[in-house]
């Protein structure tokens, strides 16, 4: 399979195959922080999350990296996001949960991703209350409260 080298990695209509033929994925992480706007960083892979007993067949494209979710984090706070001009929609977690599992992976991944996540889901005039509500089921909120007063007050000033 031949690609533009000016086309996007994030391929509506292939990240919609790959729901199709695997219909438990769910878009995660930097994907889904990408599919949200909340980041200009294209991912190098598609990253998506399945239940943690479920087994991912692979395969040749796109390039994909699987994460295998406990049901306590595959489950919760999942949303739908409608592809421009269509009805058809690509199953991903929210905001405040890609965030949250940001935060989680960010040994892996590291921190700049998530920050700048963080800033532009508070710039666009979101309030903390859900991502601080979302952050407490997954005992993480201390670590995030610590994070939005550090930017709050940054934006405040």
């Amino acid at each position: 399979m031949y690609r533009l080298t000016d086309s996007p990695l994030l391929d509506h209509e292939e990240l919609l195959e790959l729901q199709l033929r695997f219909p438990h994925i769910r878009f995660c992480l930097v994907t889904a922080l990408y599919l949200h706007g909340l980041t200009t960083t294209q991912p190098l892979r598609v990253q998506f999350a399945i239940p943690h007993h479920r087994t991912f067949p692979g395969v040749d494209h796109p390039p994909v990296e699987v994460y295998h979710f406990q049901d306590r984090h595959y489950q919760p706070h999942q949303t739908e996001l409608t592809l421009s001009g269509t009805t058809r929609t690509l199953k991903l977690y929210t905001e405040e949960k890609t965030l949250c599992d940001l935060h989680r992976y960010q040994k892996k991944l590291g921190r700049d991703l998530y920050l700048e996540g963080l800033r532009k889901y508070l710039r666009g005039h979101k309030s903390p209350h859900q991502l601080i509500k979302v952050a407490r089921e997954q005992h993480i909120d201390h670590k995030i409260l610590n994070d939005l007063e550090v930017l709050l007050h940054d934006i405040d000033t």
